[in-house]
């Protein structure tokens, strides 16, 4: 079959890290077995590799539920490729609402693992509606990762409140 050409098929590496749009990666080739062809050095080929990874975060679930005074809610946070440099998470609550922890930071080794966020509604002795609705935002700091720059808005999470005061 020396005369008949043959077919190198090349698969990218399907990775979970984002990396630039359109990348290369090198396959290297060497003549074997024979003492003629062995001293031949094919070229080396280049590959055109486009990445399917798109930077994101979940955050899950998007509404919860606390009572003042009493039960807290939760939420988890986790992102959706892997970065090369931190990526931080900054949860902002409204004035109906606190939370533990405020920041989060996901780096290249913990990306995939989701982080939990506690919020506990605001005891005031405010009579309110029986539920009243609470909001946390979140930004997010992707300077030490560029790839990450064009990171969509991190979803926000409703917290449904059970009031615990009575109008007297």
């Amino acid at each position: 079959n020396w005369a008949t050409p043959q077919t190198v098929t090349v698969t990218a590496v399907d990775d979970p890290r984002v990396e630039a749009t359109n990348h290369t990666g090198t396959v290297t080739m060497s003549a074997t077995g024979d003492a003629q062809y062995s001293v031949l050095v094919p070229a080396d080929q280049s590959i055109d590799i486009t990445d399917n990874d798109t930077p994101g975060v979940s955050v899950t679930p998007l509404t919860i539920t606390a009572t003042e005074g009493g039960a807290t809610g939760s939420y988890d946070v986790v992102l959706t490729a892997q970065p090369i440099g931190n990526i931080v998470i900054t949860a902002a609550p409204d004035a109906q609402v606190t939370l533990a922890p405020a920041v989060l930071t996901f780096t290249n080794a913990n990306w995939n693992t989701p982080q939990t966020v506690t919020v506990t509604a605001v005891d005031d002795p405010i009579d309110e509606a029986t539920t009243h609705v609470g909001t946390v935002t979140h930004t997010a700091d992707t300077t030490a990762d560029p790839l990450w720059a064009a990171l969509a808005p991190v979803p926000a999470v409703n917290v449904d409140i059970t009031d615990n005061d009575t109008a007297g």
